[in-house]
């Protein structure tokens, strides 16, 4: 009787036991109404189209393989660890405001293998010891309107903030080479701020940026390697605000177009540095094309590439003798605050911008090349100091200075130096090869 009581009492415990540890299961994730103790266990379990939610902080890393499809929704949570924290072979979305991190040395918070689509709509994304974001797929990057996708980096980190494509070593590329599909990363939108470069295109790299804030202190806020394009956004850095460099027709073409953006170089006490500069290690070649763009810094030139320039430069600073080309015209504009302005370019171009830009009261001054000023509306003094210039017709010869007479009211806006609604206008670079060299910016980063 003894015997059967104790072994009652022992199936007793069991279950209690077995009770107990089954109370102290904690889940992480979970898709529909299914939870899931790890987020790798949910991206298994996961069908095409299903979002895993997360519902708690997790300390771990997880692996969407080939053929899978679904959503993150990361919601206000926490996903650490210290390997590549998300790995994605397959096609993975993000969202949410909360963080994704890796503390691992030579370990990133996302990595995107070759074949992979990621669309990134939220979230903070932060390595201590590499880049934060890895991409050799495809991605894109925006912001929603109620949620703010931020890329930060620690600054003790050698690597760069984003790279996109591969560095040609096969730790860091995950064991993948470039085989000729690029690596296509798209930014629409969003705040990144950090590394290195905080945007690097890599080997193999195609880069889009349509919009968005870039700032760096150490380095450039995007450096190129193969294609890049900037249709528009802020980018600020202490260094060199953008950095050009060529290897080859292949993979490193150097082939870099500003259509549209503001690009500001300065430090930390106001001073202004430089505008350019190149990866080191490139060869002569490749080619910077500026189209349009507001810059303020130190327009030195790239002295290892090509600048194409299709429109005149505005600058807010006399710029430097090196890329005023004797081939170039260049004019002053300074208003009755004693504010100048300086434009640069193709006697169409200097023409066109000075004749929308100026408005009563200021002094232009045609330093060299030719200006047609037609049709001048505003009472303006025109002053020829080594040019062929031309105002309403008539001729102004050099030394001479000439005052318009048809005043009219005029409705353009204060301008306020780099502020102004004429930033506006259209600065653009870069027009003589000859100069000094850039600041170097390094393309094996790691």
């Amino acid at each position: 009787m003894f015997l059967k009581k104790v072994i009652v009492v022992a199936i007793a415990l069991c279950l209690l036991l077995s009770l107990g540890n089954a109370m102290a299961v904690e889940y992480v994730a979970q898709i529909g109404n299914t939870q899931y103790e790890t987020l790798q266990l949910a991206f298994d379990a996961a069908e095409t189209g299903d979002m895993v939610e997360v519902i708690a902080d997790i300390d771990g890393f997880a692996t969407l393989e080939h053929g899978k499809s679904l959503t993150l929704n990361v919601g206000s949570h926490t996903i650490t660890s210290s390997g590549d924290t998300i790995s994605n072979k397959g096609n993975l979305i993000i969202t949410g405001s909360g963080t994704i991190s890796s503390t691992g040395k030579g370990k990133g918070a996302l990595v995107a293998y070759p074949g992979a689509s990621t669309i990134l709509n939220g979230c903070t994304y932060v390595a201590s010891d590499w880049y934060s974001i890895k991409n050799m797929g495809t991605m894109e990057i925006s912001s929603p309107t109620v949620v703010e996708t931020k890329v930060v980096s620690t600054p003790s980190s050698g690597a760069s903030l984003i790279a996109n494509g591969w560095y040609g070593n096969k730790p860091t590329d995950r064991d993948t080479e470039y085989s000729g599909k690029p690596a296509k990363l798209t930014i629409y939108s969003g705040t990144f701020d950090g590394g290195m470069n905080t945007i690097k295109n890599d080997d193999g790299g195609e880069l889009l940026i349509e919009s968005g804030t870039f700032t760096n202190t150490v380095g450039p806020a995007v450096l190129n390697w193969n294609v890049a394009t900037i249709n528009g956004g802020d980018f600020h850095s202490h260094a060199s605000v953008l950095a050009n460099g060529y290897l080859n027709d292949f993979k490193d073409k150097g082939i870099f177009t500003i259509n549209g953006g503001f690009f500001s170089a300065y430090d930390s006490s106001g001073n202004n540095g430089a505008l350019f500069g190149y990866g080191q290690g490139s060869e002569k070649g490749g080619r910077i094309v500026i189209n349009d763009g507001t810059f303020r810094g130190i327009a030195t030139p790239v002295t290892n590439s090509t600048m194409d320039v299709n429109f005149a430069m505005l600058i807010n600073h006399e710029p430097q003798s090196a890329f005023v080309g004797k081939d170039n015209t260049y004019a002053r504009v300074t208003d009755q605050s004693n504010a100048s302005f300086y434009f640069v370019g193709t006697s169409k171009e200097v023409s066109g911008q000075v004749d929308s830009f100026i408005k009563d009261g200021d002094v232009v001054t045609v330093l060299q090349g030719s200006v047609a000023l037609e049709d001048v509306d505003k009472v303006v003094t025109v002053k020829n100091e080594g040019g062929t210039v031309v105002v309403n017709g008539k001729t102004v010869a050099q030394g001479e200075t000439y005052v318009t007479s048809s005043a009219q009211p005029s409705t353009t806006l204060p301008r306020t130096g780099d502020t102004t609604p004429l930033s506006l206008a259209v600065m653009l670079m870069l027009l003589s090869l000859a100069g000094a060299g850039m600041l170097i910016w390094r393309k094996r980063l790691n």
